[in-house]
């Protein structure tokens, strides 16, 4: 027993020094894989920002060029045709539909602006019936929402 009391003693430092160390070296590595995880973490925060920059004036414009669509089919719907502002405004959404808008919209603006401009062509051919004045009307109120959805989509999920 004493010699076993003995052993102890003269173990139980080293022992302490042992188990002390690898306590030490753990959490070492821990703090370590820790930091690692934080720095993957910032770097990947860092590179979506740094997209997000990069992608900010095709946004913008996408959103100016939105908001244009919006109001010029908004006055469509709300002028008479040989009304010298409702010239301008189809000119300007013609503009908008083969060029600069193409460019930058997304699949559910283009399919409503495709319908806009069905619409538009045979409101334009018999602007007194009622029935084609009310397919316009849909068909820009659903542009707006295809508008909408893709602002929605786009600013939204990039932000995230």
């Amino acid at each position: 027993m004493k010699t076993l009391l003995n052993l102890i003693q003269a173990w139980l430092p080293v022992l302490t020094v042992v188990v002390g160390a690898l306590w030490g070296l753990y959490t070492f590595i821990d703090h370590q894989k820790e930091v690692a995880r934080e720095a993957d973490r910032q770097q990947s925060q860092q590179a979506a920002t740094r997209l997000l920059e990069a992608q900010k004036p095709f946004l913008e414009k996408q959103l100016a060029l939105y908001f244009e669509a919006a109001q010029v089919v908004g006055k469509l719907v709300t002028l008479k045709p040989g009304d010298t502002e409702w010239g301008n405004n189809e000119n300007r959404f013609w503009q908008l539909y083969w060029s600069e808008l193409s460019m930058v919209e997304d699949r559910e603006v283009e399919g409503a602006m495709v319908k806009v401009g069905k619409q538009l062509a045979e409101y334009k051919k018999s602007p007194n019936k009622d029935e084609n004045a009310r397919a316009l009307e849909i068909s820009v109120y659903e542009l707006a929402h295809a508008i909408r959805n893709g602002i929605q989509t786009t600013w939204i999920n990039k932000t995230k």
